[in-house]
């Protein structure tokens, strides 16, 4: 469980760039690498393998495995909004 970190941790983390105060699972990134998309008729759904997966939503709740409304309209833009240009252009 995450508390306050190591003096010397808080320094690499300033370091890397990333929060001192929370939890971000980024230095190993087995969580982050884990995610897949399993999709369904009516949208998708964003999924992880981790064996930590269980306990985190257990402890921050389903939507770790959402996406913010940036990165959504980041999705949007870069992957969807192109996919739906090409089919346009076929029409």
């Amino acid at each position: 469980s995450y508390a306050p970190y190591a003096p010397l941790t808080i320094e690499i983390k300033k370091l890397k760039g990333q929060p001192t105060a929370r939890v971000t699972l980024r230095d190993e990134g087995d969580f982050h690498r884990s995610f897949y998309i399993e999709y369904q008729s009516d949208g998708f759904q964003i999924k992880a393998s981790d064996w930590k997966t269980d306990d985190l939503i257990k402890r921050y709740g389903e939507g770790i495995l959402g996406l913010t409304d940036s990165n959504f309209q980041e999705f949007a833009n870069d992957y969807v909004k192109p996919a739906l240009n090409e089919i346009l252009k076929k029409l």
